[in-house]
């Protein structure tokens, strides 16, 4: 009894009519865009963003100094990380896909399964101080974490001027920072936005229009779990009247031909017990959803087509593996998850339209990227020298010791940038300079560039990575 009045208070209510206070909203919010409910106890400033940013790339964070919150949320991926399920910091294995980070601020619930999280300040303890599984894992690490984040004199002047009144390396001020900088990560300048608000198509094709008009229409019924403006029914702000029901079992698993998801994602089940909820997931927001694959809570669906395939079938037949069963007959699916019967040239508008929610603006923003670091050396060479590296004498060698572990396929940052090849590589070749001006590339862990390895490097880029 007590667990089902929490989860209706927590997201499933129609509405709230009482007044209720907030915190101060004073980073930049796009024209057109309602207030976002803030935590009454954490105003969200730019001082506490800009903290927050710091933070978040940095892997001293994290109890063996070796992983960030951009390791799993990495910014040109809509700050989602590329890969079925992510790992932790000390290798434990995270069950779930990462979500994208944009927009959160007008979430109303936050991660796949758990109504109860209902502001950022609760959703970041568990990868900071959760320990099944360990992400960050800073749990027992505290104070070692505090002593390496205070010997940074940026850091510290950065926290002094988020916490004036309060100590800036307290928990509970790690929380509020980090917060408020995953708040403040907004996306409102997709070619959907500039055509819904200024009449501006240039960046809808006609495919795009296509789509549209099946998305919110009755056809493909996309619209009623992925609403407009943040294309997702978990959406709240000051001015919103309440909350929806966010989760849904869209008939991904039927593993035991009565509805079974597998056993270590059930969904709202695990969260109530109750066997309507089995397989109920949070609907993700679609912004930037053609940069976030893989697909689902499990990333178990490599591609926007897959997703399309399966919602067009009415529910995944999964025929091969340890969870075979049709999810099409799962007893607890929703109701509008059925057969569309959308012909190939619907579902390539579909497809095109969710494209159309990809913000290049967002990806780019300065503000939202890594912050320099303190430390960093200024230097990127102004000129080509005498003797330009051979890719294949010098590169090459460097890219396979040092840079392997993570860019080759398996690799955590193989999603971002993939080193497999020389062509890859070149095709990274300004992501990949922008990275070392940082010293976000590589992050802290084993092995690291060298000074000479590190200046090979950079000579290539500057000089047009060639394949010589």
């Amino acid at each position: 009894m007590i667990l089902s009045l929490l989860l209706a208070c927590a997201g499933h209510k129609d509405g709230d009519s009482a007044a209720t206070d907030y915190g101060a909203w004073l980073l930049p919010l796009p024209a057109g865009f309602p207030t976002p409910k803030v935590p009454i106890d954490n105003d969200a400033t730019p001082e506490k963003f800009d903290f927050g940013r710091y933070l978040f790339y940095d892997a001293r964070l994290s109890g063996n100094a070796t992983q960030s919150c951009s390791d799993c949320h990495i910014a040109s991926l809509s700050f989602s990380d590329g890969l079925v399920t992510p790992t932790g910091s000390s290798g434990d294995a995270v069950p779930r896909n990462s979500l994208a980070l944009v927009n959160t601020a007008w979430e109303e619930t936050y991660t796949w399964p758990d109504p109860l999280l209902t502001t950022l300040e609760d959703q970041v303890k568990a990868p900071m101080f959760g320990s099944n599984p360990a992400e960050l894992d800073m749990t027992g690490h505290e104070d070692e974490i505090v002593t390496r984040l205070k010997a940074d004199p940026t850091l510290v002047s950065l926290g002094a001027a988020a916490f004036p009144d309060d100590d800036p390396f307290s928990d509970d001020s790690l929380i509020k920072t980090l917060a408020t900088y995953i708040r403040g990560l907004i996306s409102s300048d997709s070619p959907y936005d500039r055509f819904t608000s200024t009449g501006d198509a240039s960046g809808m094709s006609d495919s795009a229009r296509r789509g549209e008009g099946l998305f919110f229409g009755e056809t493909a019924d996309c619209y009623h779990c992925h609403q407009a403006p943040n294309f997702t029914v978990s959406y709240t702000s000051q001015e919103s009247a309440g909350a929806q029901d966010a989760f849904f079992n869209t008939g991904l698993y039927n593993t035991d031909g009565n509805g079974a998801y597998p056993p270590d994602n059930q969904g709202l089940y695990a969260i109530t017990g109750i066997a309507s909820d089995m397989g109920r997931f949070r609907a993700p927001t679609l912004r930037n959803i053609a940069l976030t694959a893989p697909y689902m809570h499990d990333g178990s669906v490599a591609t926007l087509e897959d997703v399309v395939d399966i919602y067009n079938r009415g529910g995944r037949d999964v025929t091969s593996g340890p969870y075979t069963g049709d999810g099409a007959t799962n007893p607890y699916k929703n109701n509008l998850v059925r057969a569309l019967n959308l012909s190939d040239q619907d579902k390539a508008d579909l497809v095109a339209f969710m494209e159309s929610l990809t913000d290049q603006t967002f990806l780019s923003n300065t503000d939202y990227l890594a912050p320099p670091s303190a430390s960093c050396p200024d230097d990127i060479p102004g000129s080509c020298p005498s003797t330009v590296p051979s890719y294949a004498a010098d590169v090459a060698p460097i890219l396979t010791s040092v840079c392997a572990p993570c860019h080759v396929s398996g690799g955590s940052a193989y999603a971002s940038y993939d080193f497999e090849s020389y062509a890859s590589v070149a095709a990274n070749e300004s992501a990949i300079l922008d990275a070392m001006s940082t010293c976000h590339m590589p992050p802290a862990v084993s092995p690291q560039l060298t000074d000479e390895q590190r200046a090979t490097l950079l000579a290539w880029l500057v000089c047009g990575s060639p394949d010589n």
